[in-house]
């Protein structure tokens, strides 16, 4: 095989991947877009008139709150994460402080675990601090769990940081 064919197989084999990994996407779309009638059609239909009815009925009902709060979690949850995962990032590259490798292994250790694993820890807490039914149990527990780990260190950090050797 010549270099000119593994470049053409190679980018057709990055085409499929991009295919089949974009496929979901694309029945997810084209299943909200489907009237009601050809939701369950077998075999599934790919050719059909676009309808808008299910959005204007999830507009109509009101439905639409729990989207904007979905997003509004959400986005706060990921810029908590960023902002508490770049200041611990900084602070375990740039500063030396007793215990550093231990606080480092805490961090990674909670990586280890499937997230189904916490769920009964993380409602107890919610449960024990009243608040269930509120939009920050959602993301709450995270920033509580990361804030602790940093303030924790935070005490024990240098006057400035160190370039790590």
């Amino acid at each position: 095989m010549t270099f000119r064919n593994l470049g053409i197989a190679r980018r057709i084999g990055i085409a499929l991947a991009i295919l089949v990994t974009l496929f979901p996407v694309y029945y997810l779309v084209l299943t909200s877009l489907k009237p009601t009638d050809l939701l369950f059609a077998m075999p599934p239909r790919f050719a059909f008139v676009p309808s808008f009815a299910a959005f204007q009925q999830v507009i109509a009902e009101g439905q639409h709150r729990y989207f904007l709060t979905s997003l509004l979690v959400s986005s706060i949850s990921a810029l908590l994460a960023v902002g508490l995962a770049s200041a611990g990032a900084f602070a375990f590259t740039y500063y030396r402080f007793p215990c550093r490798e231990a606080g480092f292994f805490l961090c990674i250790l909670g990586q280890m675990f499937p997230p189904v694993t916490t769920l009964v820890p993380i409602f107890l807490m919610v449960k024990m601090l009243h608040l269930l039914d509120h939009p920050s149990d959602l993301s709450f527990p995270m920033w509580l769990s990361r804030c602790h780990l940093f303030s924790h260190h935070a005490r024990l950090l240098p006057s400035g940081p160190r370039r790590a050797v």
